[in-house]
């Protein structure tokens, strides 16, 4: 399945969390994820939990612990 994290098309499985598809995000940074996790966002700026569920084309957005005061 295809989401998009921060406008980056990422592929991850058929039922994947939120979590997973951030995780497959700095994966392909070659990096790793930030604990705690930041915060996640879809289109909308509305709040998405880690194990909150995707479906395909879903985008979401990481944000950084710089920027959480825009997002308050």
């Amino acid at each position: 399945m295809r989401v998009f994290v921060n406008d980056k098309s990422i592929r991850i499985f058929t039922g994947a969390k939120a979590v997973d598809a951030i995780h497959a995000y700095y994966k392909s940074r070659h990096t790793t994820a930030p604990e705690p996790l930041p915060l996640i966002k879809d289109r909308y700026s509305n709040l998405i939990e880690p194990d909150g569920s995707l479906s395909p084309d879903n985008h979401l957005f990481i944000v950084e612990p710089a920027n959480t005061s825009n997002y308050e």
